[in-house]
């Protein structure tokens, strides 16, 4: 199947088509250096890239938001834990300036 490379669908199948080369001089390289691996780990950890090798486990984008509300409210109970922590500090020692 063609796809006309000035539609969004085109442009789409052409970003897709880009990923799968670079993953093939990927594989042909030295991968085994300490900052390489670190790279790669920066990719195996990156949300977005969690996201795009999942794409086919998704039912719809309403799984992928959910996914995203989740690890958000996973930081806010932490923001919000640091502050009341923050606020009994500061009250026991008053404000720091």
């Amino acid at each position: 199947m063609n796809t006309d490379c000035k539609t969004e669908e085109g442009i789409t199948v052409g970003l897709i088509d880009a990923m799968m080369s670079i993953a093939r001089v990927l594989r042909d390289r030295e991968l085994h250096s300490e900052v390489v691996q670190e790279a790669l780990q920066d990719i195996r950890d990156d949300d977005d890239m969690h996201w795009l090798m999942n794409m086919g486990d998704l039912d719809s984008c309403e799984e992928y938001i959910a996914y995203q509300r989740k690890q958000m409210e996973g930081i806010m109970s932490c923001v919000e834990k640091y502050k009341e922590l923050l606020e009994k500090a500061q009250g026991k020692e008053g404000p720091t300036a």
